[in-house]
């Protein structure tokens, strides 16, 4: 679950799934809060529609086009038309393994064979990068052979995106036998579904490049966040542990998560990319395989690693925030305190009273205002102040819950801060789910 606010006012809000509570049904889609008060859901059933009832993570560019991210059917694109009431809208472009298709409120779908497809349907982010318009989508999930980073390009004179590479790596068993085989690298996603409906090879693309080693990529196609920063070329890419509940299948996830980068060598072309993969066992080490957030500070190039571990919680005091410099020197905020994590990941301790209240770390953001480090938590928030003392922000005062009803969730999953100093924090992932608007203050353990 996550929310944005546009700058409008409008406040819309990524709904995973239809829920009940209470004995209520609760629809699930993007939920929209108008400026003016009116409240909306894009869903299967709303006009224009989306093809799914669960969206993951939602956004708008400066054209006024929604990027809605969903759990089981590509990537759909809305049209505004510049205007918060849905009324206005006219067409849902949706990007899936099988292309891309057009949906008008006639719902009349326009399949466009030579669009480029993505990596796999269960997209959980997307991000446009600033200068080229690019499009990077993280698609994946728990137990899913398909997914990985899929890179769709904008065309400038066309005005669209025509093509596509997805990184991610390819697992199959060869013959009859146990033995699998791992294919890790880059492929051609362009067309990856045909007219005749037969997948490209390896149901993943004409390869482009392979990766060696393949652990530089990882087995595993569950990628979470990711970003280009145009500055150095590189991407990088959060990805999460996996778990494969067969394990004879013939496509088959791998469990290894943690933080690919990518080397563009600021070229378009992925023929020159190389990768490599920062883990628990890397220099400078992670707190944890699974990565849920990254962030680049631009004035600091300083790189904000967020890890956990759904499966291992009782493992939670190794897990925490790792923060690593221009110089690959990381530092990592844990249970037990500060430790310099840049040769390994148990560290050396920098500072036993700045510690975290969790080791499971979902998030960061920069108080603007103050300068001071939020960090989202399975079990509330932490704030790092810029002389690096760590205090507590319990819930605090709830000003309205516009979504759904209150829960007792401190899975503190996403969060932003707007113009007022309001924290718009979304809970959920076990427990329930929730949005909180709460005051920014601070009060005493």
């Amino acid at each position: 679950m996550m929310s944005f606010m546009d700058k409008g006012g409008n406040l819309y809000v990524a709904l995973r799934s239809d829920t009940t509570h209470e004995g209520k049904e609760i629809r699930g889609g993007l939920f929209v809060l108008t400026s003016t008060g009116k409240t909306y859901l894009y869903n299967k059933k709303s006009n224009p529609p989306i093809p799914t009832n669960s969206v993951e993570h939602a956004w708008k560019d400066d054209k006024g086009l929604l990027y809605v991210a969903t759990g089981d059917a590509g990537l759909a694109l809305i049209d505004t038309r510049g205007t918060p009431e849905k009324q206005s809208d006219d067409t849902v472009r949706v990007y899936t393994v099988m292309g891309v298709t057009d949906v008008t409120k006639q719902l009349d779908a326009k399949p466009f064979s030579h669009a480029p497809s993505i990596g796999c349907d269960h997209v959980v982010y997307s991000w446009m990068d600033p200068g080229t318009r690019d499009l990077l989508i993280c698609a994946g999930g728990i137990g899913t052979y398909k997914g990985g980073l899929t890179v769709l390009v904008y065309d400038k004179e066309k005005g669209e995106y025509t093509r596509s590479y997805t990184y991610r790596a390819l697992n199959y068993r060869v013959g009859r036998t146990k033995r699998k085989f791992f294919e890790a690298g880059v492929f051609d996603t362009t067309q990856c579904y045909q007219p005749d409906r037969k997948y490209l090879p390896l149901t993943g693309g004409k390869a482009i490049k392979h990766f060696r080693p393949l652990t530089s990529f990882g087995k595993n196609h569950f990628c979470y966040r990711a970003f280009r920063d145009n500055s150095t070329g590189l991407i990088y890419v959060a990805r999460r542990d996996t778990v494969d509940a067969d394990k004879d299948a013939v496509m088959g996830a791998n469990g290894d998560g943690g933080l690919t980068i990518i080397d563009t060598k600021k070229t378009a072309d992925p023929k020159d990319d190389e990768v490599r993969v920062l883990d628990t066992s890397s220099t400078p080490a992670l707190a944890a395989s699974d990565v849920y957030d990254v962030r680049l500070e631009a004035h600091t190039g300083k790189i904000y690693v967020s890890t956990g571990d759904m499966m291992s919680v009782q493992k939670e005091q190794m897990y925490g925030l790792v923060i690593i410099d221009k110089k690959n020197n990381a530092v990592t905020y844990r249970k037990d305190g500060k430790f310099d994590t840049t040769a390994s990941r148990e560290g050396k301790l920098i500072d036993e009273k700045s510690s975290l209240h969790s080791g499971f770390v979902l998030g960061t953001l920069r108080d603007k205002a103050t300068g001071d480090l939020l960090v989202l938590q399975m079990r509330g928030i932490d704030v790092i102040h810029k002389d690096g003392f760590v205090s507590r922000i319990p819930w605090g005062k709830i000003i309205h819950l516009p979504v759904t009803p209150e829960n007792n969730c401190l899975w503190a999953i996403h969060g932003w801060i707007d113009d007022k100093g309001l924290l718009y924090l979304c809970t959920g992932e076990m427990g329930g789910l929730g949005l909180l608007v709460l005051e920014m203050v601070e009060t005493p353990e």
